[in-house]
């Protein structure tokens, strides 16, 4: 019987020494890069700017269609997008994309999509109302 030593590693993520986990299979303890699923995630594509997370979850043809977003929706049917990751800050995609390209919507305001698509994150497709006024656009029918 060939006899696989296990030996003790540094998670390249916080830097403590941990010992795989001798009863996987020698190869997958080989393979065992951080000492938790926690580090291991830290690690994560995740990792990569919000900009560059954000743009290639949208689904844009060109300047005055609807870009699309292609990832999680919230109960309503928006486009939910982690901001932030440990801890995770949700924002939806189109406040996302709204603030990034035009500005900060000012305070008291919500977003209102004029083609009424809510995956829709075309900055130009989307106007800041009143809240009131937000509110009086949606419960006019067809709308």
């Amino acid at each position: 019987m060939h006899h696989h030593s296990i030996t003790s590693h540094t998670c390249p993520q916080c830097g403590q020494t941990y010992t795989p986990n001798p009863k996987e299979h020698p190869l997958r303890r080989s393979q065992q890069r951080f000492c938790s699923v926690q580090c291991s995630q830290k690690g994560s594509k995740k990792k990569a700017p919000a900009s560059k997370r954000f743009w290639g979850k949208v689904l844009a043809s060109s300047l005055f269609e609807c870009w699309l977003w292609t990832a999680g929706r919230d109960r309503h049917g928006y486009g939910q997008f982690a901001l932030t990751i440990n801890p995770t800050k949700m924002i939806t995609a189109h406040r996302y994309a709204y603030e990034t390209l035009v500005g900060v919507v000012p305070s008291g305001n919500d977003l209102h999509h004029i083609c009424n698509i809510r995956t829709c994150v075309n900055p130009i497709h989307l106007t800041a109302l009143k809240h009131s006024d937000h509110g009086r656009v949606h419960r006019k029918p067809g709308i």
